[in-house]
């Protein structure tokens, strides 16, 4: 049970830090056409329902994972 909250969790911190980036992109900038918002907004949304994570060497979480398993 606690495994799976754990996901949950995790999944939902990458989300967020997707919004915000979603957001400052959005603000930064405005003239942007319509269908990249929507593209983007698309990709927070393929985030939430897929629980996919995937590890990269350059990003800014290199795990995937937030909050580790064994904690």
């Amino acid at each position: 049970m606690s495994a799976i909250f754990l996901k949950l969790l995790n999944m939902s911190i990458t989300a967020s830090l997707l919004v915000l980036a979603v957001v400052i992109f959005r603000a930064v900038f405005k003239r942007v056409p319509r269908f990249v918002t929507v593209i983007l907004w698309a990709l927070v949304a393929v985030r939430l329902l897929v629980p996919v994570t995937f590890e990269s060497g350059i990003s800014l979480l290199p795990s995937g994972e937030p909050i580790p398993q064994d904690i």
